[in-house]
């Protein structure tokens, strides 16, 4: 599949996903994607917002064709910069996912006042990393 999505102009992902890592995996190749404006792809894309080629997306408002064929004319005049969009899904990458889980977690365990709840628990932090007693 990612032969196929690294020679496509854009993907078309028309769907509502909580998440979807396919849109994730276009911009991975450099290819931006024309999406359904609901669900993941809110969070994980950035929407082209008529001011900067610095987008990794163009969202459609309605699942109808007129919607969808409305966001294809509009990407079809747009220049695309596939090193920003290879770049910002870096972001989203495993090992940065795994730090920021990370970052998250042990933050949220500093701010914890009682050191023995912790303790009592069977779980505490150790450079970084949650480890079970």
């Amino acid at each position: 599949m990612i032969p196929l999505i690294s020679k496509c102009t854009s993907l078309v992902f028309p769907q509502h996903e909580d998440y979807g890592i396919t849109p994730l995996e276009a911009n991975a190749s450099g290819r931006p994607v024309i999406a359904y404006g609901k669900g993941g792809v809110l969070e994980t894309m950035i929407p082209y917002n008529g001011a900067s080629n610095d987008y990794t997306a163009v969202f459609f408002k309605e699942q109808t064709k007129e919607s969808l064929i409305g966001a294809i004319t509009k990407f079809q005049t747009l220049e695309v910069n596939s090193e920003f969009i290879k770049n910002r899904a870096l972001k989203s990458d495993k090992p940065v996912f795994i730090e920021k889980i990370l970052n998250f977690v042990t933050s949220k365990i500093d701010k914890l006042s009682n050191r023995e709840l912790i303790k009592k628990s069977g779980a505490y932090p150790l450079d970084r990393k949650i480890y079970y007693a």
